[in-house]
């Protein structure tokens, strides 16, 4: 077997942390594609985002990182 090694180039992405405070950056960033929700046991606000495997929740502290065509 003659398997040859390749490399991928790097690619640069965006991404932006939910400190649970940063609402209008999350909007900025993320534009339709999020909703805000509240976990009823802890109160905490979560976020529903948007991505190319469907819904996911981002917890405070996460990060929502934008991939180079503009998918979450």
């Amino acid at each position: 077997m003659n398997a040859k090694k390749y490399t991928k180039k790097p690619v640069t992405i965006e991404a932006l942390q939910w400190t649970g405070e940063n609402v209008s950056e999350i909007f900025e960033f993320c534009s339709m594609s999020y909703r805000a929700i509240i976990n009823p046991e802890t109160s905490e606000m979560g976020l529903i985002i948007q991505t190319l495997e469907g819904p996911m929740t981002a917890s405070i502290g996460d990060y929502i990182i934008k991939g180079i065509k503009g998918e979450f």
